[in-house]
């Protein structure tokens, strides 16, 4: 295991220069954004969200510069990007509305805004908050304004990269390529190791002071979390194997502020240096196997796909991308074990914890889900069984992704 201070100095330098400098990628332009047809997105209200807008900012003079421009749509949230013109300068630069699918998500707005700026309190680069709202404000949703983050996903690096590398190694330059993987590994890994070098407590000292409890933001605050959600969906067959994660879960560890989503796909990146982490929804402290655990199932995870392409192709799909997500996961577990011991229980137990609550994930969003896939749902009960040796039951209709038929 490497841990000395000169060895974390030279992947904090290595890092900074993981790509030649050809300048940076434009803040913000029009080509990022979709069609609202593609993502199957509705285009927020432009009266209704100025109005909100000048209100939450508190600015009665500001106008929206460019509108809402659709980026990404997820499976509890619609990302927008736009510009507006304000009286405060910070206000003038390219923002992201990110607005919440479905009805109470109004604390889960509160809950990201808070730990998102609690960690930008401490220098991590986290997207700021600057205003967020509840679902009465008419935006079709709970929402939150934030900065906009120059770069593209890493992930969007890996097949250029793994391609690099096999030439270099068909020309007899094997050097370059391994070169240019390790660096792909450092810029997987630093972010994690950066934000898991944050003070847990200090994060939850910053929630306490929004009104956020300390248990809702513990890893422990998630059995009750997906306990009540199993019980409204009727997923009688989850509820022995959320018995046993609260029974078994692990309450020593140091605590650390984890993404709880973490994979190349959520880390921004210019050619220069990572521009911030995104998607923050999952976010817990907690010891840094809960993080590993996350990270651990996304091969078995379902690709987000256009949801324009027909069913039956997004499924094949689907299938293919499952070992690319292993591999652009691969990094992340690879090289952080280089950096961090891992306790091998903890991280069975938080990888179970993380399989069920992608299972209540899916099963909660099922019919609004148009990535929901039924293998997905047959992995994911059978990895939590090899995680604790307690098999997961769920209806038919669930792992289908239909409607329970005694409604």
């Amino acid at each position: 295991m490497i841990s000395n201070a000169t060895t974390a100095s030279f992947v904090e330098k290595v890092f900074e220069g993981v790509l030649a400098d050809r300048g940076k990628l434009a803040p913000w332009s029009p080509k990022a954004a979709q069609t609202c047809d593609d993502l199957r997105m509705a285009s927020p209200s432009e009266d209704q969200l100025l109005a909100v807008l000048r209100r939450e900012l508190r600015d009665p003079a500001l106008e929206i510069a460019e509108p809402p421009k659709p980026v990404g749509r997820g499976v509890q949230a619609e990302v927008w990007a736009l510009r507006l013109a304000a009286t405060r300068s910070e206000h003038c630069v390219p923002l992201v509305l990110r607005v919440f699918r479905g009805g109470d998500q109004d604390e889960q707005a509160r809950y990201e805004t808070a730990f998102q700026n609690a960690l930008a309190e401490q220098g991590f680069p986290a997207p700021r908050v600057i205003a967020a709202g509840v679902e009465r404000d008419g935006l079709g949703g709970a929402f939150m304004l934030m900065e906009w983050l120059p770069g593209r996903p890493l992930d969007q690096l890996i097949a250029p990269v793994l391609g690099l590398a096999v030439a270099a190694a068909l020309l007899g330059f094997a050097w370059v390529g391994a070169i240019a993987l390790a660096l792909i590994l450092i810029a997987a890994t630093r972010p994690a190791l950066r934000l898991h070098a944050l003070s847990g407590e200090r994060v939850l000292a910053s929630l306490e002071r929004s009104g956020i409890s300390r248990e809702r933001a513990l890893a422990e605050g998630w059995i009750p979390l997906l306990e009540e959600r199993a019980e409204r969906l009727g997923l009688d067959g989850i509820r022995p194997a959320l018995g046993w994660l609260r029974d078994n879960l692990p309450q020593a560890g140091r605590l650390v502020a984890c993404h709880g989503d973490y994979h190349p796909g959520n880390l921004m990146v210019t050619w220069r240096r990572l521009s911030g982490v995104i998607d923050w929804a999952s976010a817990t402290v907690a010891p840094a196997e809960f993080e590993l655990g996350w990270t651990l199932i996304q091969p078995c995870l379902t690709a987000k796909l256009p949801p324009s392409l027909p069913k039956r192709v997004r499924l094949a799909l689907d299938e293919v991308m499952r070992p690319v997500m292993f591999f652009a996961t691969a990094p992340v577990r690879w090289s952080y074990r280089l950096f961090r011991s891992l306790d091998a229980r903890r991280l069975d137990v938080f990888s179970a914890l993380a399989t069920a609550r992608a299972l209540v994930l899916y099963a909660e969003v099922r019919l609004e889900n148009p990535w929901h896939n039924p293998r997905t749902m047959r992995l994911l009960c059978r990895r939590f069984e090899r995680y604790t040796r307690l098999a997961i039951t769920l209806p038919d209709h669930v792992i289908r992704g239909e409607v329970n038929p005694t409604d």
